[in-house]
């Protein structure tokens, strides 16, 4: 019996309209364009003043669905700054975009969203009669940042990505996926929390920590996606991976041998935009995807956890 194939049929974003730069953000915290792109790569990112999580989720949603129309029969959600707890981002979009009487959940593993949500979809299809699945991430972190701390606020901006996946006509294929973490590190990295409003809305995390993980994550990602599905010297292999800190891909590109070219760095416009920055990169990047390119998604960050997705384009 043939395993059922999976494959990507289009992929979008949506990024709110007000630009931030790293010249913008000197005048509230003692920072500097030059300090924050030499540590970081990042000079700008947007910002969702008055759009939620839904608002960007919706419309990154309705641009895959235009790009690949058709009906989907699941929306798997990613998200972990949601402005409420239910109805969930998933069932949200479903109801603004009138999908219909359709399931849908959401998953939280912040950064690594995008992949996991994606992982999550394809292996719900391949177990059922499902033909095409919609995934939507999308996260405001804007709400959580202290914007008199220049360790954290810079780093980060608000946007959303979304993905149609399809049984019917698998033109990027799912070949497989992988999923971790190391939930003793947990505490590395946290935003939210519980009791009054001070103390609801909060981000932290240790950088070296979060550096060195993520780093030995794309590393270690790279190495067993490839010797699964049998990538050999020939193959051309890109990199989407999140869009954390310019200087972890450029540690990454060294120690695997694969020239930056062939990263996807979008970081450096939109900033950190956790659960959605993969997408984002994929949308960014695949233009430049050629038929057989394998092209593997690796996200990282709380919990500590990582998701990985392989990709023939």
């Amino acid at each position: 019996m043939s395993v059922k194939r999976i494959g990507l049929a289009s992929v979008a974003t949506f990024l709110p309209p007000e630009r931030v730069t790293n010249d913008d953000l000197s005048k509230l915290v003692d920072t500097n364009d030059e300090w924050i792109s030499r540590r970081t790569g990042i000079r700008e990112r947007r910002i969702a003043r008055d759009l939620t999580t839904a608002d960007m989720g919706t419309e990154a949603a309705r641009e895959a669905l235009l790009r690949s129309p058709g009906p989907v029969e699941l929306v798997v959600g990613s998200t972990s700054t949601g402005e409420i707890s239910c109805p969930y981002l998933s069932v949200e979009v479903a109801g603004r975009l009138e999908l219909g009487k359709i399931g849908g959940f959401d998953v939280n593993m912040a950064c690594s969203g995008f992949p996991v949500a994606l992982a999550t979809a394809a292996s719900l299809m391949r177990d059922s009669d499902m033909e095409r699945t919609l995934v939507v991430a999308s996260d405001r972190m804007s709400r959580y940042l202290d914007f008199t701390d220049r360790s954290s606020c810079v780093l980060f901006g608000d946007g959303a990505s979304a993905a149609v996946l399809t049984a019917v006509e698998p033109f990027h294929e799912v070949l497989t996926w992988e999923l971790g973490g190391d939930p003793g590190a947990r505490a590395k990295l946290h935003y939210g929390g519980q009791g009054d409003e001070a103390e609801r809305f909060h981000f932290h995390q240790d950088g070296q920590a979060v550096y060195k993980f993520a780093v030995e994550t794309m590393v270690s990602r790279i190495a067993s996606m490839s010797k699964k599905i049998g990538i050999t010297a020939s193959d051309t292999l890109h990199i989407v991976p999140h869009q954390g800190n310019l200087r972890m891909l450029e540690s990454v590109s060294a120690k695997v041998g694969i020239p930056m070219e062939r990263f996807s760095v979008t970081m450096d416009r939109f900033g950190n935009t956790s659960s959605a920055s993969v997408g984002i990169a994929l949308a960014e990047a695949q233009g430049r995807y050629q038929k057989g390119d394998y092209v593997f998604l690796i996200g990282f960050g709380g919990g500590l956890s990582w998701s990985a997705v392989a990709l023939r384009w």
